[in-house]
């Protein structure tokens, strides 16, 4: 409880040796969870049909995935209509219904966008990767 960064002095007070100590003592900490998630990952082969589809087709909705994003960025402000709302008011994320909605719309806007990218490179012949 004495460590950590949250502490009542900057610069040279005395909090900046408790975030110094916590610090270097995450370092180990993140290492050795890398390490171990790394080494799980290389022992279990996941594979369900879900992650098969994504993997084929990752590439293309990644691609696409800033056409949706930005479409509906309408939908996290409390008045789309006025621009310099969106200068002065920060996303309402309390009560805010529609924070689902646009991330359910992004993501099947980015999937169908993806998908009709693969279908057109096939028409025309262009190189996919495999």
């Amino acid at each position: 409880t004495k460590f950590g960064y949250w502490t009542e002095f900057s610069g040279n007070g005395e909090g900046t040796l408790n975030k110094i100590v916590s610090y270097f003592g995450q370092i180990p900490q993140a290492m050795w969870l890398n390490v171990l998630l790394f080494m799980i990952m290389m022992k279990y082969k996941v594979s369900n049909p879900v992650s098969r589809f994504f993997g084929k087709y990752s590439l293309e909705t990644y691609m696409m995935n800033l056409i949706p994003i930005t479409g509906f960025r309408f939908l996290l402000y409390k008045n789309p209509g006025n621009p310099a709302s969106y200068m002065r008011e920060a996303f309402y994320w309390k009560g805010n219904s529609n924070l689902a909605l646009y991330f359910a719309a992004v993501f099947a806007l980015s999937l169908i966008l993806g998908l009709a990218y693969r279908k057109i490179c096939k028409v025309i012949n262009c190189r996919l990767p495999d």
